[in-house]
């Protein structure tokens, strides 16, 4: 990834404190191109106070889903943890179409240290685990979000970007306080950029190097 001081400028609200605005430009800066630091401040990265309504972002303690499964090459019905990419007002339940409703949609999420044993298991080296896990943290995987460790539960998580998929609204419907038992951690402004940002060089690369 690679980031400029003015186009992260133009791609900032307005309403945005200049202390908020400092924070994400700093944050971003640290993944430009050709910087190979490998300890990353990601301090600030979650949301101290998210307010409660959904937001793109948020990560949801389990949905069910539908998955892949490789031994018997076919789909199957599971629950799983995800992270909400529809934004804001799509989920919102006042947000009511009675044609053409807007439906959810979600990505895998799976916490790294998991993710790492399945690796170990599979007999992948020490040497290249820890070299993929270098790159990740360094969020050059383009198809991988990931997210640093999180005051609830201390864990880091992967966000598979190439395996989104959707759910139905009523999956998302929360009365009252409820929020606070399907979501576990929303992204701070710096979080959100920075998903943004991995999101469209995962989807929309210009150029493609493809003549169009």
């Amino acid at each position: 990834m690679s980031f400029g001081k003015e186009s992260i400028e133009n791609l900032l609200p307005s309403y945005l404190t200049s202390i908020e605005k400092g924070r994400i430009k700093e944050g971003l800066k640290q993944f430009k191109s050709g910087n190979k630091n490998f300890d990353k401040n990601y301090e600030g990265f979650y949301h101290s106070n998210p307010p409660e309504y959904w937001m793109q972002g948020d990560l949801l303690h389990t949905v069910k889903i539908v998955d892949w499964d490789s031994v018997e090459d076919d789909y199957y019905s599971a629950y799983s943890p995800v992270m909400l990419l529809s934004n804001t007002c799509d989920v919102s339940p006042d947000n009511v179409r009675s044609i053409n409703p807007k439906q959810i949609i979600v990505a895998p999420v799976i916490p790294l240290n998991e993710y790492l044993d399945d690796l170990q298991s599979e007999g992948f080296s020490k040497p290249n685990i820890d070299s993929f896990c270098i790159t990740l943290r360094n969020q050059e995987y383009s198809n991988l979000l990931y997210l640093p460790k999180n005051e609830v539960n201390q864990k880091e998580y992967l966000v598979f970007l190439d395996k989104i998929l959707w759910v139905a609204p009523s999956q998302l419907v929360i009365q009252n306080n409820e929020i606070t038992d399907k979501r576990f951690i929303s992204l701070s402004n710096f979080g959100f950029y920075l998903l943004l940002t991995k999101m469209s060089f995962h989807f929309c690369r210009i150029p493609e190097e493809k003549d169009r």
